[in-house]
C-alpha cells in the first residue's frame, strides 16, 4: 500500500488535483452503502432479517427467524464462500414462505398490503414478495435525508458526471440526477438505444418496476444469462471513462464478479487506458484521518490498481468534481448524439433540418455551428438576444432553453435593457457564472441591477420582514407539502414561505414545484398570482443552486 499524502497536505487539494487531471467526465458506480449513508437503508443481511421476521413473527426475535433460513441456505449452498449465493438462497426460501402466507392468511395480507394493493397483485398476477420489496424501497426514498450538505454538493456538481451504474433499487439517484435517462434493468438496456451520456443503469432492477428486481437465487441465475452483454457494455465504459466507486467494498462480490468478467477481455492497450482512472471511495473510521493511497487487487489474470480515497466528509469529493473541465457538457452531448443517431438510423420524418451550403462564403471556418433541436428554440435564437423578456430569463433558470451562446451580450446589453422596466426585480446571475468575475459584479452594480449578493434575505420586502418578525416559525418548514397545508394552498403565501425556509428545503423539491407552476401558466410570469414573490423565488433558487 502506497500512502499518497502527508500530514500537511490538504485532502481537498489532492482531490482537486486528481479531478482536474481527468480529460473525460467520470461514471459513478454506486452501491448500497450510498443509500445507507444518506437514507439509512438496511444492508442485505439486515433486510433479509426484516423479511424473515415478517414471515415468522412468532419466533422469539428477528435474529432467530433469520438464522433458521440462514442455516438452511448454508447447508444447500454449492459455493460456501459466496455471500451472493448464500443471501440469494435465503431470499428464495423467504420468498416461497412469504407467497404461501400471502395467499393463505388474510391477517398477513391485510397487515402488509392495502386493499387496492391486494387487488392489483391478484388481478395482474404480481409476485407479492417482489411487490412488498418495491414498496419497501420506494418508501425508503422518502426517509429523512441524512448529510444534506453532501447531497447538495453532489447536486451542485452533477453536471460533471457522465453517467451512473448502480445495484441499488431505491429512487434516491433519480431524485438527484433528475435529467438522466433511467434504464431500470438489463433487459431495458438490451432493448434500447443507449448513448452513454447522462444515463443511469440500474443493473439489479428498480423499485418502480416489480419484475426487474434481482434478489433471489433464481433472479441471479436469470441475470447471468445476459451478463455477456453487460460485461461488454461495462468494458466500453471502463475503458473510455474514469470510474468512481461509491458505497462498495473492494471485497464486494458484485464488484469482483464484474472485474473478473472484464479482465478476460482486456488487452494491454485497455489496461494502459484505465491506469489511474479507477477511484474507490472508502468511509473513514471514527479514529482515523482522511487520506489517499493506492490499492492493488488481482482479478482473473490481471492486477487492477485503485486510487483509494478514504473520507469522513464526502462533500469534499463532490465539490472536487467542479475541477473537471470537459470539452462538452455531457447532457448536451447526449441530446446531440441522440438526434444525429435518429436522423441516421430512422425513416421517420419528424425533424425539420435547416441548412446552408457549406461553401457559403459568408461563413468562416471558426464560425460554423450546427443546431439540432426544436424549431421553437431555433426561433428564439434567431430573434436575437435583445428580444429576450424578463419572463423568458426567469424560465431559463429552470428549463435552460434560451440558447445563450455569449453571456457577455446577455450581461452588457440584455440586462440593462430589461432593468429599465424591471428596476425592482432581482436578476438571476448565478446560472450564467457572472459572480465568478469581479468585473461582471462591478458592471451589475454600476448599472444598479439588483441581484442576491450574500444572503436570500436580501429579497425580503418590508411586509415580508414584518410577517417573519411576528411568526418566526415560518422559516422552519422542511417540505413544500407542509407549506401548502399551512397556507391552505394560497399560492402567494406558498412562494413567500418557501423563500423563508429555503435553507431547510431540498432543492430538487423546490425545482419540481417551480417547474409545475411554470408548466401550468402562461409564459408571461406577471399573470401568475403572486408573481412578484414567484420571481423572487426563482432568483433565490438560482442563488442556492448555482452559487
Amino acid at each position: 500500500m502506497i500512502r499518497l499524502h502527508t500530514e500537511h497536505t490538504a485532502i481537498e487539494k489532492q482531490l482537486n488535483m486528481y479531478m482536474s487531471s481527468l480529460n473525460t467526465q467520470p461514471f459513478l458506480f454506486i452501491g448500497s452503502g450510498f443509500s445507507k449513508r444518506y437514507l439509512n437503508t438496511p444492508s442485505w443481511d439486515e433486510l433479509l432479517e426484516h423479511l424473515a421476521f415478517l414471515v415468522k413473527p412468532l419466533e422469539d426475535s428477528p435474529k432467530l427467524a433469520y438464522m433458521q433460513y440462514y442455516n438452511k441456505a448454508e447447508v444447500n449452498a454449492k459455493n460456501k464462500e459466496s455471500k451472493n449465493e448464500l443471501f440469494s438462497l435465503i431470499a428464495s426460501y423467504i420468498e416461497n414462505d412469504f407467497k404461501n402466507t400471502f395467499y393463505n392468511k388474510n391477517e398477513f395480507r391485510n397487515n402488509h398490503f392495502t386493499k387496492q394493493e391486494i387487488e392489483t397483485i391478484l388481478e395482474e398476477n404480481i409476485n407479492p414478495f417482489k411487490f412488498y420489496l418495491c414498496k419497501y424501497f420506494a418508501n425508503t426514498t422518502n426517509n429523512k435525508l441524512l448529510l444534506k450538505n453532501e447531497i447538495n454538493a453532489l447536486i451542485e456538481n452533477k453536471i460533471k458526471i457522465a453517467g451512473i451504474i448502480t445495484t441499488n433499487y431505491d429512487l434516491l439517484l433519480e431524485k438527484i440526477f433528475t435529467d438522466f435517462t433511467v434504464y431500470k434493468d438489463q433487459l431495458e438496456l438490451l432493448g434500447s438505444m443507449s448513448y452513454q451520456f447522462s444515463e443511469l443503469y440500474k443493473i439489479h432492477g428498480c423499485c418502480s418496476k416489480v419484475d426487474s428486481i434481482v434478489f433471489t437465487n433464481e433472479d441471479y441465475r436469470k441475470v447471468a444469462q445476459t451478463n455477456k452483454y453487460l460485461a461488454a457494455k461495462l468494458l466500453t465504459i471502463f475503458v473510455e471513462f474514469p470510474i468512481i466507486f461509491i458505497g462498495y467494498s473492494l471485497n464486494d462480490e458484485n464488484i469482483r464478479n464484474i472485474f473478473q468478467d472484464i479482465s478476460r477481455c482486456l488487452t494491454a492497450e485497455h489496461r494502459k487506458k484505465i491506469r489511474n482512472k479507477l477511484f474507490f471511495i472508502s468511509k473513514a473510521k471514527e479514529n482515523e484521518g482522511e487520506y489517499i493511497d493506492i490499492k492493488t487487487e488481482r482479478f482473473g489474470s490481471h492486477d487492477f490498481s485503485f486510487i483509494n480515497i478514504t473520507l469522513h466528509d464526502y462533500s469534499k469529493l463532490y465539490k472536487s468534481f467542479n475541477k473537471i473541465i470537459p470539452k462538452y457538457r455531457v447532457d448536451l452531448a447526449r441530446k446531440l448524439f441522440k438526434e444525429v443517431s435518429e436522423i441516421i438510423i430512422t425513416n421517420e420524418k419528424n425533424n425539420k433540418i435547416f441548412a446552408t451550403a457549406l461553401q457559403d462564403p459568408n461563413i468562416k471556418g471558426d464560425e460554423l455551428a450546427c443546431y439540432i433541436g426544436s424549431y421553437q428554440k431555433l426561433g428564439m435564437m434567431r430573434k436575437g438576444y435583445l428580444g429576450i423578456s424578463m419572463s423568458e430569463l426567469y424560465r431559463d433558470i429552470i428549463f435552460d432553453d434560451l440558447l445563450i451562446l455569449d453571456t457577455q451580450i446577455l450581461l452588457k446589453e440584455v440586462f440593462p435593457k430589461l432593468k429599465s422596466n424591471n428596476a425592482r426585480s432581482f436578476f438571476p446571475i448565478y446560472k450564467y457564472k457572472f459572480h465568478k468575475n469581479d468585473q461582471n459584479i462591478q458592471f451589475l452594480e454600476s448599472k444598479k441591477i439588483k441581484f442576491i449578493k450574500q444572503d436570500v434575505r436580501e429579497v425580503y420586502s418590508s411586509w415580508m420582514k414584518k410577517e417573519l418578525e411576528r411568526k418566526p416559525n415560518l422559516k422552519h418548514f422542511t417540505s413544500i407539502s407542509d407549506i401548502k397545508k399551512a397556507t391552505k394552498n394560497n399560492q402567494q403565501k406558498n412562494f413567500t414561505y418557501i423563500i423563508y425556509s429555503i435553507y431547510n428545503l431540498e432543492l430538487p423539491e423546490v425545482s419540481e414545484y417551480i417547474t409545475e407552476i411554470l408548466e401550468n401558466n402562461d409564459t408571461n410570469l406577471s399573470k401568475i398570482e403572486g408573481s412578484t414573490e414567484f420571481k423572487k423565488l426563482i432568483a433565490v433558487y438560482d442563488y442556492m443552486k448555482n452559487k
